[in-house]
């Protein structure tokens, strides 16, 4: 599996072409490596893509235009090779275009490109999908990276915090066995800027945030106020994840543009919660970026 990499004087990220998967990003200054390191046991993946949906739909099914199409979680992009388009000192640009294959379970022509991007202490990573088809297309985008947490070996997981840059009170979206429970949710923070980590926050599974007023958050020890600072401007939603009951050293935060099905609520792929539309030729672009502070 090709691996690639990028290095300035404050970082060094890594790359597998396999689901363009950022795989490694390393502090130079003290070598401490921030991206979780998929252990097989607990978690086999680093910072997978999410595409063209985000979470499940219902019975791994869905509908559009009167045809039913299978897709397991998350669909399909983390498990596809990804080709290199570019790669200059500081950046490196994968894409990904539909086929054959993806259009047995996806019925849309597309282009997804991936860029990464060093600036110094900062690591951006950027999505664009381009409309290839001859009609409107349908789809979710999101990130899943894995953050080592804690960063050093004297710590724990219940030493940090998430702080966000501003006070919020946001809406918090529930799972029901990996679906959306649509009769549930409740407001989250109640103006407040942190989170302090347990894992018991996470014994039902993600916590899935809406109406966040932020650009960034924190993830920061209370120890040593050391911090790796995580961009997500514009994703509506933003979800909190690391995996229940493994006292598992990594916290995976994961701007989305869509999410899950609601359980029990059958709908076409086009009127899915958060899904995006473009048009034909058109082209929708995001972006996220974590900074090392650390």
């Amino acid at each position: 599996m090709p691996i690639l990499a990028l290095e300035n004087p404050w970082l060094k990220a890594t790359f597998k072409t396999l689901g363009a998967e950022l795989s490694s990003l390393v502090s130079i200054t003290n070598n401490t490596e921030h991206i979780w390191q998929a252990d097989p046991s607990i978690w086999n993946r680093h910072a997978p893509i999410l595409f063209p949906i985000v979470g499940q739909v219902e019975n791994n099914s869905y509908s559009f235009e009167g045809k039913d199409f299978k897709m397991s979680q998350h669909g399909f992009a983390r498990d596809r090779q990804f080709k290199v388009e570019s790669q200059t000192s500081d950046s490196i640009v994968f894409s990904l275009d539909s086929d054959e294959e993806s259009s047995k379970i996806y019925p849309f022509q597309f282009s997804l490109f991936v860029m990464y991007t060093l600036i110094t202490d900062k690591l951006e990573i950027s999505y664009k999908v381009v409309n290839k088809d001859s009609k409107k297309i349908y789809f979710s985008i999101g990130a899943h990276p894995g953050l080592v947490c804690p960063f050093q070996e004297n710590e724990s997981f219940e030493d940090y915090i998430l702080e966000f840059e501003k006070p919020e009170t946001a809406t918090r979206h529930f799972f029901a066995g990996g679906l959306l429970n649509g009769n549930i949710q409740e407001k989250y923070l109640e103006n407040s800027q942190t989170i302090p980590l347990s894992y018991d926050l996470f014994k039902d599974d993600a916590i899935i945030l809406e109406g966040l007023v932020s650009e960034y958050v924190d993830l920061k020890s209370t120890k040593s106020g050391k911090y790796l600072r995580f961009y997500f401007k514009d994703f509506p939603l933003l979800a909190f994840w690391t995996k229940p009951g493994m006292n598992a050293d990594f916290i995976c935060i994961e701007p989305w543009f869509g999410v899950a099905d609601i359980k029990g609520r059958k709908e076409n792929f086009s009127q899915k919660p958060f899904i995006q539309s473009l048009n034909i030729d058109d082209k929708f672009n995001c972006q996220y970026a974590i900074e090392i502070k650390s």
